[in-house]
């Protein structure tokens, strides 16, 4: 079975399972709208009225992107596990289709789904909130760049669920560290060398309307790529030893 294949059949799944229980995506979309506002209104009042309408857009982005990130960079670990309890995790491990492509497939029907989430509970932020945050094209390649270092992250928590099944409290630990990545700035350029944390800088600085030069989106992408491509062989590799040591389906 070919990718596109595979891609076709997860985006069904997720249509059939999203009609058949419509109330997620709603919940989605009100959860983080309301925990946002809650952000806001605390940061507001800790400063003494005077958030700038600036640090309100930076938080907005970085909580949205974080809320993006956080589901893609759980996922694989997540859906191992729920696969291991549910029976299906030899099937797949025994079809002709790698486990490393079906959790690709999941994850890019993820980000479908939910940029779909987060963009109509931006419009409704950015409405609510009177923000001002520009769209520049090249933000869709700085939105990329933070996909990919989520896909990373995923692969490498799913590389460890191979081995160890109970990953919740580790899981959480890790998107603690993802929320300072976002909503802490590195207000330099030091932070192009760091993934997720540049792309936030250039972020940051396109819904400003501060020009990027070509230079920063090049080293911008470069940690995001070197981590997906580290944490993919170490996938494998954690692969091959959960297979050898026959822990791969046992809980």
């Amino acid at each position: 079975m070919n990718f596109m294949t595979l891609l076709g059949l997860e985006l069904h799944r997720k249509w059939v399972t999203s009609k058949r229980y419509p109330l997620n995506f709603y919940a989605s979309i009100v959860f983080a709208a309301v925990i946002l506002i809650l952000v806001i209104s605390g940061a507001s009042y800790l400063s003494g009225g005077a958030l700038s309408l600036q640090r309100m857009e930076s938080l907005v982005l970085g909580y949205y992107l974080w809320t993006l990130t956080v589901g893609i960079s759980s996922a694989a670990a997540e859906e191992i596990v729920e696969d291991a309890k549910l029976g299906t995790l030899p099937h797949i491990l025994t079809s002709a289709t790698s486990l490393f492509s079906v959790l690709l497939a999941r994850k890019v029907v993820l980000v479908l789904y939910q940029l779909l989430v987060v963009g109509v509970g931006f419009a409704f932020i950015n409405w609510y909130f009177d923000l001002q945050v520009r769209f520049h094209p090249l933000m869709l390649l700085v939105f990329l760049q933070v996909v990919v270092a989520g896909f990373a992250v995923s692969y490498l928590l799913g590389a460890i669920a191979l081995i160890n099944k109970q990953m919740s409290t580790f899981v959480a630990f890790v998107q603690l560290l993802l929320l300072m990545v976002f909503l802490v700035p590195i207000e330099s350029e030091l932070s192009l060398y760091i993934p997720v944390s540049g792309s936030m800088y250039l972020l940051r600085s396109l819904a400003g309307g501060i020009p990027v030069e070509a230079s920063q989106m090049v080293l911008a992408s470069l940690p995001s790529v070197i981590l997906f491509m580290l944490s993919s062989l170490f996938f494998h590799f954690m692969y091959k030893q959960a297979k050898r040591r026959d822990v791969v389906t046992q809980l």
